[in-house]
């Protein structure tokens, strides 16, 4: 039986700790013959390896590579964006990948409902997503900034992610982003 397992691995290093020590005996307890591991971080890796888990396919970048069975991607993707992790082990472990593309299907319902409650906004629409896992992962706001005033659209630019984050982002440089564009916050 195929399942997705999530688990958190965020907080200080004892609650990591604590997570990964979860992540070994939930791991344990659905005793799977095999595990992908679509990450270079060790912790999922370690996790599988305490549990038992006989074939532990992993990118086997940085120190992940003591812990996977098959022989990873090579250092040489580490700086890679994470697609193109995605694709070096597909194509290292011989598994067809049609497209990394999302064919997303809305139903027409929701795109109308979509359409009419932004209806006042002018296209194109241009979506941003601001904020990031993690602050070291994220953009100073000066190049924010920078960015943001550098799209030039007379149509419409959201903003995507928290209400804290794109508040403040949306208002963070001291002249207006853009006069022919409006620049709402998509929050939820």
């Amino acid at each position: 039986m195929a399942s997705t397992v999530y688990f958190q691995h965020a907080g200080s290093e004892l609650q990591r700790g604590v997570d990964l020590i979860r992540l070994v005996a939930l791991l344990h307890r659905h005793r799977p013959q095999s595990i992908w591991i679509l990450d270079r971080t060790i912790r999922p890796a370690l996790a599988a390896a305490l549990a038992g888990i006989p074939e532990r396919i992993g990118l086997g970048l940085g120190p992940q590579s003591a812990f996977i069975t098959n022989d990873g991607v090579g250092q040489d993707h580490f700086h890679d964006h994470p697609i193109d992790w995605l694709r070096a082990l597909m194509a290292a472990m011989k598994v067809p990948l049609v497209s990394t593309e999302p064919d997303l299907q809305l139903p027409t319902p929701m795109l109308r409902l979509v359409g009419e409650k932004f209806v006042q906004f002018a296209r194109p629409w241009i979506p941003v997503g601001i904020g990031a896992s993690h602050p070291d992962k994220d953009w100073p706001d000066a190049t924010w900034c920078e960015f943001l005033r550098g799209l030039r659209t007379p149509g419409t630019v959201f903003l995507v992610g928290g209400p804290a984050m794109t508040r403040a982002r949306r208002n963070l440089c001291s002249r207006p982003v853009q006069a022919r564009s409006s620049m709402p916050a998509i929050c939820d």
